[in-house]
Parts: C-alpha cells; sequence; structure tokens
C-alpha cells in the first residue's frame, strides 16, 4: 500500500534512528539580525550565548501496549501518555526565536530554553514546522534580546570543511565537539543538497542543535548512527523558506490531547474494504497486509466491522506488537500510531467468531 510515497522517505528514513527519546526524544519574515560580534575564531562564551539546551514535556501515544492487571496488553488504542524529553536550538531572531528539530517540538506542549549561565525561559509557542526536512521554529517567552547565530551557505559546503557540532548532548547541557564535513548528499532526482553527514560527534539530546562552520551556522544536527560514528545534519538552507511565515501559534492547540480532536485532525490516506476468515480449532482467523509508515508520521487506524468484535494489529518488521486495539467489543476498533523513521509493518485483522466477517479498514495521517 501507498509505495508512491516511498520516495518520499529516503533521505529522511535513516535521520530519526536515536534522536527521537522521550528520554532517549511558524517563522517572523525578514533576515536574521546580526549579531553584536562576530569574532574571527569561536569562543565558547560566543557559542552558549546563542544556543540553548531545550527540556520539552508532552505526550505519546500509548498504542494499546500498556499492560493490565493481568500482565497482558490493555488493547486501549487511544491512549495517550505524558512524557518528556530533550533537545537542542539555537537563537536566529533576537526576540527568542529559535530553531530545533521537528521531531523534538512534535506532541509538545511546553518546553524549557535552558542556557550556559542558568537562565531559563519558557516555550509555549511554535512559528513553522515542517515534518518532511525535520525542522521547528518556536518562539521563548521573554522581555529580553537575545544574541543571534548568523547563517552560512550550506550550499557552499565541501568535503573536508571544518566544522563544530553545539549540543545538549545526552541531556546534561551544552556540548562542543569538532570534526570535517565527510560527504554531501544529494537527492538524485533535482541533484539538491539533503544532507550533510560529518564526524564532529553528536548524542541523544543534539537533535535541532546548529552544525558551525567558523561563526556562522550551516546545518541543523539531526541524527547519528553509531556503532559506525556517522553524524547528519540538515542543510541551513532547508530553514531559509520557512522564514517567510509570520506567526506564533500556541502549542496545546498544535498538539491537542484530546482524543477526539486528534482523531479529527486526521486525513485519509488510504482504505479497503475486505473479509477476514472465520476462528477455527481455537485459532482466530487472520487478515493481514504490509504497509509502509514514513518517518515522523502520526496514524489513526480506524477498523470498521459492523456486528462483529474483531481486534486489530500492527507489527514490526520483526515481528514484534507496537499497536493493540480489542478493546471496543463489537463494530469498531481505533489505533493512534506514531512512526520516528521508515519501517515496514504489517496489519493484522482477527476474528473469534465461527463465521467469517467482513470489515472496512482506513487509515489518516493525523495533520497537525
Amino acid at each position: 500500500m501507498r509505495e508512491n510515497k516511498l520516495k518520499c522517505a529516503v533521505f529522511i528514513s535513516i535521520m530519526i534512528i536515536l534522536l527521537f527519546l522521550p528520554l532517549m526524544g511558524s517563522a517572523q519574515s525578514g533576515k536574521t539580525q546580526p549579531s553584536k560580534t562576530q569574532p574571527d575564531s569561536v569562543t565558547f562564551e560566543y557559542l552558549t550565548e546563542r544556543n540553548a539546551s531545550l527540556e520539552m514535556e508532552g505526550f505519546i501515544f500509548a498504542s494499546g501496549l500498556r499492560k493490565n492487571e493481568q500482565g497482558k496488553l490493555n488493547g486501549i488504542g487511544t491512549e495517550v501518555l505524558t512524557t518528556k524529553w530533550c533537545g537542542s536550538g539555537f537563537i536566529i531572531k533576537d526576540d527568542g526565536t529559535l530553531v530545533t528539530n521537528y521531531h523534538v517540538a512534535r506532541k509538545a506542549l511546553r518546553g524549557k530554553a535552558i542556557f550556559e549561565d542558568g537562565a531559563t525561559f519558557d516555550i509555549t509557542h511554535i512559528k513553522v514546522y515542517d515534518p518532511v526536512h525535520d525542522i521547528a521554529v518556536m518562539k521563548i517567552k521573554a522581555n529580553k534580546k537575545f544574541s543571534t547565530v548568523n547563517f552560512g551557505n550550506s550550499d557552499e559546503l565541501r568535503p573536508m570543511d571544518k566544522v563544530l557540532a553545539v549540543g545538549n548532548s545526552l541531556c546534561k547541557r551544552l556540548a562542543v565537539t569538532d570534526g570535517s564535513v565527510n560527504q554531501i548528499i544529494r537527492s538524485e532526482k533535482d541533484n539538491d543538497l539533503v544532507q550533510i553527514r560529518h564526524s564532529a560527534p553528536i548524542a541523544p539530546g543534539n537533535s535541532g542543535g546548529a552544525l558551525f562552520k567558523e561563526n556562522k551556522v550551516v546545518g541543523i544536527n539531526v541524527a547519528t548512527r553509531p556503532p559506525w560514528q556517522i553524524h547528519y545534519a540538515i542543510p541551513i538552507n532547508k530553514l531559509i523558506p520557512l522564514l517567510k511565515y509570520d506567526r506564533t501559534l500556541y502549542l496545546g492547540d498544535i498538539f491537542p490531547t484530546n482524543i477526539e480532536s486528534i482523531i479529527k485532525k486526521g486525513k485519509l490516506v488510504d482504505g479497503l474494504n475486505q473479509q477476514v476468515l472465520a476462528a477455527a480449532e481455537n485459532k482466530p482467523g487472520v487478515w493481514s497486509t504490509q504497509y509502509e509508515f514514513l518517518p515522523l508520521e502520526d496514524l489513526v487506524v480506524f477498523l470498521d466491522s459492523p456486528g462483529k468484535d474483531l481486534a486489530l494489529a500492527i507489527l514490526d518488521e520483526q515481528g514484534k506488537i507496537i499497536g493493540f486495539s480489542d478493546f471496543r467489543g463489537k463494530d469498531f476498533e481505533i489505533l493512534l500510531m506514531s512512526s520516528d523513521h521508515y519501517q515496514k509493518v504489517t496489519i493484522a485483522v482477527m476474528n473469534s467468531d465461527t463465521t467469517p466477517a467482513n470489515f472496512g479498514l482506513k487509515i489518516f495521517s493525523i495533520v497537525w
């Protein structure tokens, strides 16, 4: 199903492996204001004034995987759980506008930007977000002017260019590492620069942190691939088109926790009508199909089975259950699912009745 969307996921499928961890983990127009000082060589003080550690609070989908008193999956496929995670960000406007990864902002309700001098500011709003390129522009709540970074031109990067990675490594506050650009990864379709591979070490918590060449930001760090020590960044030029948006949106309005509101944000992307076999020899009848989850995709999976009590499960490529709904009894089941990276899954419909059952299966992508 949905083979035509596979190309959309190729270049970002490797990006979201480790850095969206609960612990683990739209923008004003105009150019970035010039920094007050732009030293020829970057000092640690220069970096700490313009880069922040982020602590975020929000929610995840439980997907029916919590255990009940009997130790079995509860099958309530529409639960949300509160959680916390960390990330990194850098200041691009003196009003406290900062850049991070979309997967740091995704499903957040509030956050804090913490600077190395101990100053801490609330984050309650987002300006613009781009799930495809994994970029979010957020807004610090503060009555002060901040020092800002300057942008470099990521199209001019070449292998062997020296770079610095700045970020909240392992959620332990700002760390600075150095390395070189290893590879410039371009789209086969139009030769557009889509990723920067570099050797400046990053770790969970570095998501959304700046990649500097000299005193200018050329990339947004996004992922690492252990054990090979391969690190990736999003070209800073991918951010520039987002800066034309002049809006400020409350996080709670973008990412509601109410189940009905979440479901209403769903946009139909796939659907079919099928029949599942009857149970036989104490084994349920099973119908299954393969499906492709895209990176940073949130889904509503709806099983319509009038008059029948069916169960709905989703399994990863290793056969592990990552979503389960068997709670509501007759007529329908619903699952809320999240995918942090590209993966092929199996969707299974199970029938414990002794007669076959007709059903409809619809999949909605949640448009936050």
